[in-house]
Protein backbone atom coordinates (compact mmCIF):
# COMPACT_ATOMS: atom_id res chain seq x y z
CA UNK A 1 0.00 0.00 0.00
CA UNK A 2 1.41 3.39 -0.96
CA UNK A 3 2.17 5.82 1.86
CA UNK A 4 2.28 9.55 1.27
CA UNK A 5 4.51 12.00 3.12
CA UNK A 6 3.53 15.53 4.13
CA UNK A 7 0.41 16.72 2.38
CA UNK A 8 0.24 13.67 0.10
CA UNK A 9 -0.07 14.38 -3.61
CA UNK A 10 0.53 18.08 -3.18
CA UNK A 11 3.53 17.62 -0.89
CA UNK A 12 6.67 18.83 -2.57
CA UNK A 13 5.13 18.82 -6.04
CA UNK A 14 3.39 22.15 -5.52
CA UNK A 15 4.99 25.18 -7.04
CA UNK A 16 5.01 28.37 -5.05
CA UNK A 17 6.44 30.61 -7.75
CA UNK A 18 5.51 34.26 -7.15
CA UNK A 19 3.44 36.03 -9.78
CA UNK A 20 4.64 39.23 -11.35
CA UNK A 21 3.93 42.22 -9.14
CA UNK A 22 3.15 40.07 -6.08
CA UNK A 23 5.13 39.72 -2.87
CA UNK A 24 7.46 36.77 -2.74
CA UNK A 25 5.51 33.97 -1.04
CA UNK A 26 8.54 33.34 1.19
CA UNK A 27 8.99 36.93 2.35
CA UNK A 28 8.79 37.98 6.00
CA UNK A 29 6.14 40.52 5.01
CA UNK A 30 3.91 37.79 3.61
CA UNK A 31 4.41 35.34 6.49
CA UNK A 32 5.79 36.91 9.70
CA UNK A 33 6.43 33.56 11.41
CA UNK A 34 8.44 32.00 8.56
CA UNK A 35 12.12 31.23 9.29
CA UNK A 36 14.50 29.49 6.83
CA UNK A 37 16.43 26.36 7.77
CA UNK A 38 19.37 26.72 5.35
CA UNK A 39 21.38 23.95 7.02
CA UNK A 40 18.88 21.26 5.94
CA UNK A 41 20.03 19.96 2.53
CA UNK A 42 17.71 19.89 -0.44
CA UNK A 43 17.94 16.09 -0.67
CA UNK A 44 17.15 15.53 3.02
CA UNK A 45 14.73 12.66 3.55
CA UNK A 46 13.02 11.17 6.61
CA UNK A 47 13.13 14.60 8.29
CA UNK A 48 11.94 14.17 11.90
CA UNK A 49 11.99 16.89 14.61
CA UNK A 50 12.92 15.79 18.14
CA UNK A 51 10.17 15.56 20.81
CA UNK A 52 11.38 18.77 22.47
CA UNK A 53 11.67 20.62 19.15
CA UNK A 54 15.36 21.50 19.56
CA UNK A 55 16.87 19.08 17.01
CA UNK A 56 16.05 17.52 13.65
CA UNK A 57 17.14 14.07 12.47
CA UNK A 58 17.27 13.29 8.75
CA UNK A 59 18.85 10.99 6.20
CA UNK A 60 20.75 12.07 3.10
CA UNK A 61 22.80 10.01 0.63
CA UNK A 62 22.65 6.88 2.81
CA UNK A 63 23.79 8.85 5.87
CA UNK A 64 21.96 9.61 9.11
CA UNK A 65 22.37 13.12 10.50
CA UNK A 66 21.14 15.25 13.37
CA UNK A 67 21.23 19.03 13.51
CA UNK A 68 20.76 21.31 16.51
CA UNK A 69 18.43 24.16 15.59
CA UNK A 70 20.29 26.58 17.86
CA UNK A 71 23.65 26.13 16.09
CA UNK A 72 22.61 24.84 12.66
CA UNK A 73 25.59 22.48 12.61
CA UNK A 74 24.80 18.99 11.25
CA UNK A 75 26.39 15.94 12.84
CA UNK A 76 26.70 12.59 11.07
CA UNK A 77 25.52 9.71 13.22
CA UNK A 78 25.69 6.66 10.96
CA UNK A 79 25.73 5.48 7.36
CA UNK A 80 24.29 2.67 5.27
CA UNK A 81 24.97 1.06 1.90
CA UNK A 82 21.50 1.97 0.69
CA UNK A 83 18.69 4.32 1.72
CA UNK A 84 17.88 4.80 5.41
CA UNK A 85 14.30 4.58 6.68
CA UNK A 86 12.38 4.37 9.97
CA UNK A 87 14.07 7.43 11.48
CA UNK A 88 12.58 8.13 14.91
CA UNK A 89 13.44 9.66 18.27
CA UNK A 90 13.70 7.57 21.43
CA UNK A 91 12.26 8.92 24.65
CA UNK A 92 13.17 12.54 25.33
CA UNK A 93 15.60 12.74 22.40
CA UNK A 94 18.55 10.88 23.82
CA UNK A 95 18.75 8.45 20.89
CA UNK A 96 17.67 8.07 17.25
CA UNK A 97 16.45 4.91 15.53
CA UNK A 98 17.02 4.06 11.88
CA UNK A 99 16.72 1.10 9.53
CA UNK A 100 19.75 0.59 7.24
CA UNK A 101 19.70 -1.25 3.95
CA UNK A 102 22.33 -3.22 2.07
CA UNK A 103 22.78 -3.55 -1.66
CA UNK A 104 22.24 -6.97 -3.28
CA UNK A 105 25.38 -8.91 -4.21
CA UNK A 106 26.85 -8.18 -7.64
CA UNK A 107 27.39 -11.03 -10.10
CA UNK A 108 31.06 -11.02 -11.05
CA UNK A 109 32.23 -11.98 -14.57
CA UNK A 110 32.28 -15.77 -14.94
CA UNK A 111 29.96 -16.39 -11.99
CA UNK A 112 26.56 -18.09 -12.44
CA UNK A 113 23.77 -15.57 -12.93
CA UNK A 114 22.04 -14.94 -9.61
CA UNK A 115 18.26 -15.05 -9.33
CA UNK A 116 16.51 -11.65 -9.21
CA UNK A 117 16.90 -9.95 -5.84
CA UNK A 118 15.15 -7.00 -4.22
CA UNK A 119 16.69 -3.62 -4.93
CA UNK A 120 17.61 -3.32 -1.24
CA UNK A 121 17.81 -5.72 1.67
CA UNK A 122 16.79 -4.48 5.09
CA UNK A 123 18.89 -5.06 8.18
CA UNK A 124 18.02 -4.83 11.86
CA UNK A 125 16.72 -1.64 13.44
CA UNK A 126 19.63 0.40 14.81
CA UNK A 127 19.78 2.91 17.63
CA UNK A 128 22.31 5.74 18.00
CA UNK A 129 23.04 7.20 21.42
CA UNK A 130 23.51 10.95 20.90
CA UNK A 131 25.68 11.43 23.99
CA UNK A 132 28.24 8.74 23.12
CA UNK A 133 27.70 8.22 19.38
CA UNK A 134 27.46 4.46 19.99
CA UNK A 135 25.39 2.54 17.42
CA UNK A 136 23.69 -0.63 18.63
CA UNK A 137 21.55 -3.08 16.69
CA UNK A 138 18.26 -4.20 18.19
CA UNK A 139 16.85 -7.67 17.65
CA UNK A 140 14.21 -6.17 15.39
CA UNK A 141 14.41 -7.02 11.69
CA UNK A 142 11.71 -5.14 9.76
CA UNK A 143 10.85 -5.39 6.10
CA UNK A 144 9.40 -2.23 4.56
CA UNK A 145 8.85 -0.34 7.80
CA UNK A 146 6.91 2.87 7.23
CA UNK A 147 7.37 4.46 10.60
CA UNK A 148 8.91 3.77 13.99
CA UNK A 149 7.23 5.60 16.89
CA UNK A 150 9.12 5.18 20.19
CA UNK A 151 7.11 5.68 23.37
CA UNK A 152 7.85 8.89 25.32
CA UNK A 153 9.54 6.91 28.11
CA UNK A 154 11.71 4.98 25.63
CA UNK A 155 10.48 1.55 26.79
CA UNK A 156 8.62 0.55 23.62
CA UNK A 157 8.77 0.85 19.84
CA UNK A 158 5.55 1.03 17.81
CA UNK A 159 6.25 0.00 14.21
CA UNK A 160 3.96 0.27 11.19
CA UNK A 161 4.90 -1.93 8.26
CA UNK A 162 3.37 -4.01 5.47
CA UNK A 163 1.85 -6.46 7.94
CA UNK A 164 0.31 -3.93 10.32
CA UNK A 165 1.13 -2.37 13.68
CA UNK A 166 3.47 -4.05 16.15
CA UNK A 167 4.83 -2.99 19.53
CA UNK A 168 8.28 -4.13 20.65
CA UNK A 169 10.28 -3.55 23.77
CA UNK A 170 13.16 -1.11 23.44
CA UNK A 171 15.55 -3.88 22.41
CA UNK A 172 13.20 -5.22 19.75
CA UNK A 173 12.88 -8.60 21.47
CA UNK A 174 9.20 -8.83 22.41
CA UNK A 175 6.71 -8.53 19.56
CA UNK A 176 3.12 -7.64 20.42
CA UNK A 177 0.78 -7.55 17.42
CA UNK A 178 -1.68 -4.71 17.88
CA UNK A 179 -3.46 -4.65 14.51
CA UNK A 180 -3.03 -5.88 10.95
CA UNK A 181 -4.96 -3.19 9.03
CA UNK A 182 -3.53 0.15 10.15
CA UNK A 183 -3.34 3.61 8.70
CA UNK A 184 -1.51 6.58 10.11
CA UNK A 185 -1.49 8.20 12.58
CA UNK A 186 -0.11 6.14 15.45
CA UNK A 187 0.45 8.12 18.65
CA UNK A 188 1.42 7.37 22.23
CA UNK A 189 -0.19 8.93 25.26
CA UNK A 190 2.15 11.28 27.18
CA UNK A 191 2.53 8.68 29.96
CA UNK A 192 3.41 5.89 27.44
CA UNK A 193 0.60 3.68 28.78
CA UNK A 194 -1.67 3.89 25.74
CA UNK A 195 -1.18 3.58 22.00
CA UNK A 196 -3.80 5.02 19.66
CA UNK A 197 -4.28 4.27 15.99
CA UNK A 198 -6.87 4.32 13.22
CA UNK A 199 -7.73 1.01 11.59
CA UNK A 200 -9.84 0.27 8.52
CA UNK A 201 -12.27 -2.58 8.00
CA UNK A 202 -12.98 -4.54 4.83
CA UNK A 203 -15.89 -2.23 3.97
CA UNK A 204 -13.51 0.79 4.28
CA UNK A 205 -15.19 2.06 7.43
CA UNK A 206 -12.88 2.95 10.27
CA UNK A 207 -12.49 3.14 14.00
CA UNK A 208 -10.09 4.72 16.45
CA UNK A 209 -8.49 2.11 18.71
CA UNK A 210 -6.96 2.82 22.13
CA UNK A 211 -4.74 -0.01 23.38
CA UNK A 212 -3.15 -0.10 26.83
CA UNK A 213 0.45 -1.34 26.87
CA UNK A 214 1.58 -3.96 27.75
CA UNK A 215 -1.67 -5.69 28.78
CA UNK A 216 -3.47 -4.92 25.44
CA UNK A 217 -6.80 -3.78 26.87
CA UNK A 218 -8.66 -2.31 23.88
CA UNK A 219 -11.18 0.54 23.63
CA UNK A 220 -12.75 1.13 20.22
CA UNK A 221 -14.27 4.41 19.02
CA UNK A 222 -16.35 3.37 16.01
CA UNK A 223 -18.51 5.20 13.50
CA UNK A 224 -16.52 8.42 13.40
CA UNK A 225 -17.05 9.09 9.71
CA UNK A 226 -13.47 8.58 8.54
CA UNK A 227 -13.54 6.84 5.17
CA UNK A 228 -10.56 5.44 3.33
CA UNK A 229 -11.79 6.54 -0.08
CA UNK A 230 -12.46 10.19 0.83
CA UNK A 231 -10.92 12.68 -1.56
CA UNK A 232 -10.77 16.43 -1.81
CA UNK A 233 -12.36 18.26 -4.76
CA UNK A 234 -9.22 18.26 -6.92
CA UNK A 235 -6.69 16.04 -5.18
CA UNK A 236 -6.44 13.21 -2.69
CA UNK A 237 -5.67 13.69 0.98
CA UNK A 238 -4.62 10.38 2.43
CA UNK A 239 -6.76 9.41 5.46
CA UNK A 240 -3.60 9.69 7.55
CA UNK A 241 -4.27 13.43 7.49
CA UNK A 242 -7.28 12.89 9.78
CA UNK A 243 -5.27 13.29 12.92
CA UNK A 244 -5.26 12.50 16.60
CA UNK A 245 -3.87 14.59 19.46
CA UNK A 246 -3.98 14.74 23.23
CA UNK A 247 -5.39 17.62 25.27
CA UNK A 248 -2.88 19.83 27.07
CA UNK A 249 -3.11 17.81 30.30
CA UNK A 250 -2.83 14.49 28.46
CA UNK A 251 -6.08 13.25 30.01
CA UNK A 252 -8.28 13.25 26.92
CA UNK A 253 -7.99 12.33 23.26
CA UNK A 254 -8.92 14.67 20.41
CA UNK A 255 -9.87 13.65 16.89
CA UNK A 256 -9.59 16.20 14.07
CA UNK A 257 -11.30 15.34 10.80
CA UNK A 258 -12.69 16.96 7.69
CA UNK A 259 -16.47 17.58 7.74
CA UNK A 260 -17.06 19.78 4.71
CA UNK A 261 -14.82 21.47 2.18
CA UNK A 262 -14.67 24.48 4.50
CA UNK A 263 -15.01 23.13 8.05
CA UNK A 264 -13.55 20.49 10.33
CA UNK A 265 -14.66 18.68 13.44
CA UNK A 266 -12.88 18.57 16.79
CA UNK A 267 -14.15 15.70 18.94
CA UNK A 268 -12.87 15.04 22.47
CA UNK A 269 -12.99 11.65 24.22
CA UNK A 270 -12.15 10.34 27.66
CA UNK A 271 -9.63 7.51 27.89
CA UNK A 272 -12.45 4.98 28.23
CA UNK A 273 -13.96 6.12 24.92
CA UNK A 274 -16.73 8.44 26.12
CA UNK A 275 -17.35 11.48 23.92
CA UNK A 276 -17.37 14.66 26.00
CA UNK A 277 -17.30 17.39 23.35
CA UNK A 278 -17.90 17.78 19.64
CA UNK A 279 -17.28 21.08 17.84
CA UNK A 280 -17.33 22.18 14.22
CA UNK A 281 -14.94 24.97 13.29
CA UNK A 282 -15.38 26.95 10.10
CA UNK A 283 -12.38 27.80 7.94
CA UNK A 284 -14.34 29.39 5.09
CA UNK A 285 -12.64 32.32 3.37
CA UNK A 286 -15.08 35.26 3.26
CA UNK A 287 -13.13 36.87 0.42
CA UNK A 288 -13.01 33.79 -1.79
CA UNK A 289 -15.70 31.31 -0.68
CA UNK A 290 -14.74 28.86 -3.44
CA UNK A 291 -11.49 27.92 -1.69
CA UNK A 292 -11.56 24.62 0.17
CA UNK A 293 -9.51 23.33 3.09
CA UNK A 294 -8.27 19.82 3.82
CA UNK A 295 -5.32 17.83 5.20
CA UNK A 296 -5.58 18.79 8.87
CA UNK A 297 -2.64 18.42 11.26
CA UNK A 298 -3.26 19.10 14.99
CA UNK A 299 -0.38 20.10 17.25
CA UNK A 300 0.70 17.54 19.87
CA UNK A 301 -1.11 19.41 22.63
CA UNK A 302 -4.25 20.12 20.57
CA UNK A 303 -3.95 23.93 20.77
CA UNK A 304 -3.46 24.45 17.02
CA UNK A 305 -4.39 22.84 13.73
CA UNK A 306 -2.54 23.41 10.46
CA UNK A 307 -4.41 22.79 7.20
CA UNK A 308 -3.99 23.26 3.47
CA UNK A 309 -6.18 25.88 1.81
CA UNK A 310 -6.54 25.66 -1.96
CA UNK A 311 -8.47 27.21 -4.80
CA UNK A 312 -11.58 25.36 -5.92
CA UNK A 313 -10.61 25.85 -9.55
CA UNK A 314 -7.50 23.69 -9.97
CA UNK A 315 -4.47 22.18 -8.25
CA UNK A 316 -2.30 25.19 -9.15
CA UNK A 317 -2.12 27.44 -6.08
CA UNK A 318 -3.27 31.02 -6.21
CA UNK A 319 -0.89 33.61 -4.72
CA UNK A 320 -3.00 33.67 -1.55
CA UNK A 321 -3.39 29.89 -1.19
CA UNK A 322 -1.26 27.95 1.26
CA UNK A 323 -1.11 26.67 4.82
CA UNK A 324 -3.35 28.16 7.47
CA UNK A 325 -3.06 27.92 11.25
CA UNK A 326 -6.20 27.61 13.39
CA UNK A 327 -6.39 28.18 17.15
CA UNK A 328 -8.73 25.50 18.45
CA UNK A 329 -9.89 27.56 21.47
CA UNK A 330 -10.92 30.67 19.53
CA UNK A 331 -11.25 29.47 15.94
CA UNK A 332 -8.87 32.24 14.79
CA UNK A 333 -7.47 31.51 11.30
CA UNK A 334 -4.16 32.84 9.99
CA UNK A 335 -2.30 32.40 6.71
CA UNK A 336 1.07 31.08 7.92
CA UNK A 337 2.97 29.66 4.91
CA UNK A 338 2.80 29.14 1.14
CA UNK A 339 1.68 25.73 -0.19
CA UNK A 340 4.25 23.31 1.23
CA UNK A 341 4.75 19.81 2.52
CA UNK A 342 4.17 19.42 6.25
CA UNK A 343 7.18 17.82 8.00
CA UNK A 344 6.48 17.89 11.73
CA UNK A 345 5.77 19.93 14.86
CA UNK A 346 8.61 21.33 16.95
CA UNK A 347 7.67 19.85 20.31
CA UNK A 348 4.52 21.04 22.07
CA UNK A 349 4.63 24.50 20.51
CA UNK A 350 2.86 26.36 17.70
CA UNK A 351 5.94 26.00 15.44
CA UNK A 352 6.38 23.36 12.75
CA UNK A 353 8.73 22.45 9.89
CA UNK A 354 7.70 22.59 6.22
CA UNK A 355 9.34 21.69 2.92
CA UNK A 356 8.68 24.21 0.16
CA UNK A 357 9.48 23.80 -3.52
CA UNK A 358 10.03 26.95 -5.53
CA UNK A 359 11.44 26.95 -9.07
CA UNK A 360 12.36 23.29 -8.75
CA UNK A 361 14.35 23.76 -5.54
CA UNK A 362 13.32 22.29 -2.18
CA UNK A 363 13.95 24.41 0.90
CA UNK A 364 12.99 23.87 4.53
CA UNK A 365 11.42 26.44 6.84
CA UNK A 366 9.94 26.79 10.28
CA UNK A 367 6.41 28.24 10.28
CA UNK A 368 4.30 29.32 13.23
CA UNK A 369 0.58 28.54 13.52
CA UNK A 370 0.23 31.48 15.93
CA UNK A 371 1.90 34.04 13.66
CA UNK A 372 0.56 34.95 10.27
CA UNK A 373 -1.78 37.32 8.53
Amino acid sequence: MTRFVGFTLLGLALLATPMAGCQSPLSAEAYPGLEPLPFLPEMAYQVVPSPDGTQIAYSEKAGLFVVDLATGTPRKLAESEGPISAVGWVGDGRAVTFLPTTLPPITEPGEPIRPPAPAYQYGRLQRVDLATGAVTATALAIQNAYKVVPSPDGRYLAVTSDDGLHVYDAEGDVDTVIATAVWQPVIWSPDSRRLVHITFQADQTSEVVITTIPDKQVTRLAGLGIHMSRMGPEYSCSPEEDKLAWTRDGARLQLVQNRTARSFGLTTFTLDGQQVEDRTLSVADPVNPRRYVDCYRPSPDGRFVVALQMSGESMIPEPSSGLIGIETDTGTVRAVAPPSGFVGWLGRTSRFVIANQTSGRTRYFVADAARGR
